[in-house]
């Protein structure tokens, strides 16, 4: 079987275990370069890492690996996924790598990779890439450059102005109260900067990383702090970024998450409203609810829905021409503006809408039902064809003409940890939350 580095999101793993190790990052480094040279002479790559403790030795080794295959470095030092591809675009580098594992715990670290468009690189550079590096067969050649650095400055400067751009009547928040997650993460210094720098009354947690706590008990996938937080300082929203910047989640004033596909309806809304919408029409996933579909029909939008990765949506966007796309868990593109997901940008952006509408985020929320839905994640030993697992599409088919026309079942691997993802969506709690546990057994029990 050939070797499979990329997931959903790029290359990801636990924190020492190959290729996330020193060797393994020499070698992606080496492959990366040398897929860059085949098209184009002294390839430049710009280099971030958010702040997991083993960041700046994996940096030390991508770069070798990068300069001994044939290319130049600049590297950014701990700073967001979206200031990579700034920086990249300042530089007219040919590609830039974020080291980070995104909104996963400390312990696991891993490698993004984008092109000279900002985007994430195609499947078929991916399978250029995998196949150069099964094909080594000793460690890349000691480079004897020195690496290129880039101080703090440059990439701060470079990435505000961008946002100042994108976001042009962000420059006074002075009526607001806003509460900020930065969790412990590559955002901890800059997005408090910005946020201040529009006059904003800002309450900030996450902003004393420690190596081993980035997204514990804080970032996009726990928003508890943040919620007290909010009822603390009396804010009119917060938001709370991930690991590396690339997705937020919002809560309200009460301190309560507010779904995701909520919070795409709201953005698609105000957009159609204020004219910013390029068509009436908007990308999400195949995990977004089908409730946000009845809701944006009825409102004029039509849905497209790519598969899982912001990758994926990012690609729908450029080829159908949609400006507004995004994914359930918080990866927010605004195309007018960048060309990936970007927690801090979408953060301006809604408050500049509880800015203009005078009014707390809970009664900015567009109304609608969400279907019933459970996600089961089931820990697996392996990867198998669903198809192929005993039992397994006959009782899918089964459930599925139980759950009738208005039910969905959706079956896949996670592409960034060892997981089987179930998501059931139907009119009954209960027959989808029994439905999910009858899957989760029948797959467990053969590859778990």
């Amino acid at each position: 079987m050939p070797l499979k580095l990329f997931g959903t999101d790029g290359i990801r793993g636990h924190s020492g275990d190959f290729p996330i190790d020193k060797t393994g990052s020499r070698q992606i480094g080496f492959v990366v370069a040398q897929t860059l040279a085949k098209r184009v002479d002294s390839p430049q790559v710009v280099i971030g890492r958010d702040t997991r403790k083993n960041g700046d030795k994996l940096q030390e080794n991508l770069c070798k690996g990068l300069i001994s295959g044939g290319a130049k470095t600049v590297c950014a030092g701990v700073c967001p996924t979206p200031a990579v591809v700034s920086l990249l675009f300042q530089n007219r580098a040919d590609a830039g790598i974020m080291i980070s594992a995104s909104h996963n715990p400390p312990e696991y670290n891993g490698f993004k990779i984008f092109n000279a468009e900002g985007c994430k690189i195609p499947d078929e550079i991916e399978r250029e890439i995998e196949e150069c590096f099964e094909k080594l067969n000793e460690p890349p050649p000691e480079s004897e450059n020195s690496l290129n650095s880039n101080e703090k400055s440059k990439w701060h400067e470079t990435y505000s102005r961008f946002l100042e751009n994108s976001v042009k009547d962000a420059r006074d928040f002075s009526q607001i109260q806003i509460a900020l997650d930065c969790a412990n993460g590559a955002m901890f210094e800059i997005a408090p900067e910005v946020f201040e720098k529009t006059g904003a009354k800002l309450s900030v947690i996450g902003i004393e990383p420690n190596g081993e706590n980035i997204n514990k008990g804080c970032g996009s996938l726990e928003t508890a702090s943040l919620g007290n937080e909010i009822r603390q300082s009396s804010a009119l929203f917060g938001a709370s970024l991930d690991g590396d910047g690339d997705r937020v989640s919002f809560c309200d004033e009460n301190g309560n998450e507010v779904d995701g596909d909520i919070i795409l309806a709201l953005f698609a809304r105000e957009m159609l409203k204020n004219g910013t919408l390029k068509k009436p029409q908007i990308v999400a996933t195949v995990m977004s609810n089908k409730g946000l579909e009845i809701f944006l029909e009825e409102i004029g939008i039509k849905l497209f829905r790519a598969n899982v990765g912001d990758r994926n949506v990012a690609d729908m966007m450029r080829n159908s021409g949609v400006n507004f796309g995004g994914e359930q868990s918080g990866h927010l593109i605004f195309s007018d503006h960048s060309t990936n997901g970007d927690g801090l940008l979408a953060a301006l952006l809604m408050a500049d809408i509880v800015k203009k509408n005078n009014k707390p985020l809970s009664r900015l929320l567009p109304e609608f039902e969400l279907f019933p839905q459970t996600l089961k994640n089931v820990k697996i030993s392996r990867g198998e064809p669903f198809d192929t697992i005993p039992g397994l599409p006959e009782t899918v088919a089964k459930l599925e003409k139980q759950l009738g026309k208005t039910g969905r079942i959706l079956i896949r691997y996670s592409g960034t940890e060892p997981l089987a993802r179930i998501l059931i969506e139907g009119e009954n709690s209960d027959a989808i939350e029994q439905a999910a546990s009858e899957l989760a057994g029948i797959i467990e029990r053969r590859i778990g």
